[in-house]
């Protein structure tokens, strides 16, 4: 049989696999997922994947990783979004922060223009963006044939430089990976080109920001470049955007709990895995019709629901990508998996805790729509019929793993979350409109980089100046009717621009600081503050808060 032959062997059994192992999930038999055989699965690829998944530099402005949103102790979701604050709450498709369309979602990349510098954005003003939607789970995401809530991931991965189909099916993780990258509210500015994704890997040595990386990675890695580490994951030079898709993959195939959660052994004859309320629960789970769209082991149908969550004018859902209006407001139908782990629940993040969700379904929903599936009706269920249902959701469908950081759980140290990043202090000192220009430094502070500094809250078209010194003056001196929390001598400076006129910015600039690139100042700290020109009854000058920043290498 010829070589030709031979592959074509090989892709029509991978399809068979795939398919058969997607139909086995919604039978009850959940086995390890199937690679599209254009992307094996080996041990030097998940560790690329991996080591990719958690590198903060291949976003553009080194503060996010697809780890930022998606830590595993919370089954690949983001606890972030838990917190009822501004900073986690996107105002929604209505434009007003507190109403019923707001969205417990996940902050990303501050808005930056293909220069890098910061822009203004009305609700985060300079700081990380909020994406639209709660953040989906990452674990057992391989059992899936479509990914994302609008399944904008497809089965098909198609290398977006020549438009040519790598994987013709199985491949809706390849296909999602490579995604972030260039969305301007992820890792990125609007439309960033693919070329410099990979400029951004190669430049970048592996893991550089990362803290705690496990002893096994670490070895594989050995100080060389994301050039080698590629060569020897895939067998051959090159880096590429298909490459990188495939390699973030192949370590997400990892991220599973197949046989490791109580229930799975309940469905392999395991009486005694459930406790008899959570027995109970799973007899409400199935009288009750959830087992229609959580079926089998993997606890999902794949298939895209209008549930009556939304208004008519809220999130358009799987229309977005259709176009179909039968498709407003339908999201593709989760896994309950490690449901307990990966709190609030829905597409807005609406349910904050199991219950929740069960009340919202038993209840029918929230709202009426043309295309609301027909499964959504008023239940009725007793009180305790809930507290048993929610005993069912609770721990027979959490991998006990999660608890304990064991296994795919392990997890690495993000500069975003570290006492590394750049740390505001003092107080600021309002203007004449009775605002307190506030302080933005996010970026990591490393030696002969570039950082943005910025300033929002400002008047206005004022003059400003960023002054930077190695010494902090923590409690503070009067300056003009302003507190500077910087000293002012040796080594300070100070650098001049002007906010941004109104309409242009709101009172907002970012300035690009060059930091020092002497090895020698590793572990120092520089402080910076901005002043702005705007006379008010008692001084001349406004402040912001000031900012310590950490130099590292």
């Amino acid at each position: 049989m010829s070589l030709l032959s031979l592959m074509s062997l090989s892709g029509r059994l991978g399809l068979a696999l795939t398919l058969a192992s997607q139909a086995a999930a919604l039978q009850g038999s959940l086995g390890p997922p199937v690679a599209p055989p254009e992307n094996p699965m080996t041990l030097a690829k998940a560790r690329l994947g991996r080591a990719l998944f958690w590198d903060e530099q291949l976003s553009t402005l080194d503060t996010m990783a697809c780890a930022t949103c998606h830590l595993p102790e919370a089954g690949g979701a983001d606890p972030r979004t838990m917190q009822d604050l501004p900073g986690s709450t996107y105002i929604g498709w209505d434009r007003t922060l507190g109403t019923e369309d707001d969205t417990h979602s996940s902050p990303g990349i501050a808005g930056h223009t293909s220069d890098l510098h910061l822009s203004f954005k009305k609700q985060t003003e300079l700081g990380p963006q909020l994406t639209i939607r709660n953040t989906p789970m990452v674990f057992d995401a391989a059992y899936a044939p479509i990914l994302l809530l609008d399944g904008k991931a497809t089965a098909d991965f198609i290398d977006p430089m020549t438009g040519q189909v790598i994987s013709p099916v199985g491949a809706a993780l390849e296909s999602q990976a490579i995604i972030p990258y260039s969305d301007q509210k992820e890792m990125s500015f609007f439309e960033r080109p693919v070329p410099d994704v990979i400029a951004d890997v190669r430049a970048s040595a592996p893991l550089a920001l990362a803290e705690n990386v496990p002893a096994d990675l670490a070895a594989w890695i050995a100080g060389r470049s994301y050039d080698e580490l590629f060569e020897e994951a895939f067998g051959s030079p090159g880096l590429d955007i298909v490459r990188i898709g495939q390699a973030v993959a192949t370590y997400e195939r990892t991220l599973v709990t197949h046989d490791q959660i109580p229930f799975d052994a309940y469905l392999d004859g395991d009486v005694n895995a459930l406790t008899a309320e959570e027995r109970a629960g799973y007899d409400v789970f199935l009288a009750r019709g959830c087992v229609t769209c959580h079926p089998g082991a993997i606890m999902s149908d794949h298939e895209f629901r209008n549930i009556g969550l939304d208004g008519p004018y809220d999130d358009v859902g799987r229309e977005f990508i259709t176009g179909m209006a039968t498709d407003h407001g339908r999201f593709r139908t989760p896994t309950l998996r490690n449901l307990a782990l990966t709190a609030p629940y829905f597409h807005d993040g609406s349910a904050l805790t199991i219950e929740d969700a069960v009340e919202f379904f038993d209840v029918g929903g929230r709202h009426a729509a043309p295309n609301k599936d027909p499964l959504i009706v008023p239940l009725g269920m007793s009180a305790l019929e809930k507290s048993r249902l929610v005993a069912f959701l609770g721990r027979p469908l959490t991998d006990p793993r999660a608890a304990n950081f064991e296994g795919p759980y392990e997890r690495l140290g993000l500069y975003s979350e570290s006492a590394r990043r750049p740390q505001i202090y003092g107080a600021g000192t309002a203007g004449s409109q009775g605002e307190t220009p506030r302080m933005w430094a996010i970026e990591p502070t490393r030696l002969g980089r570039t950082i943005n500094v910025g300033v929002s809250r400002a008047t206005p078209g004022a003059p400003a100046a960023l002054l930077v010194s190695p010494e902090a003056d923590v409690l503070g001196s009067p300056f003009q009717g302003a507190t500077l929390h910087v000293r002012l001598g040796p080594g300070a400076s100070s650098y001049r621009i002007q906010v941004a006129s109104p309409g242009f910015g709101e009172g907002s600039q970012s300035l690009r600081l060059m930091l020092p690139d002497t090895p020698a100042l590793a572990g120092t700290s520089l402080f910076a503050q901005w002043l702005i020109f705007d006379p008010h009854p008692g001084g001349r000058l406004a402040a912001s808060p000031a900012v310590r920043m950490l130099l590292i290498h």
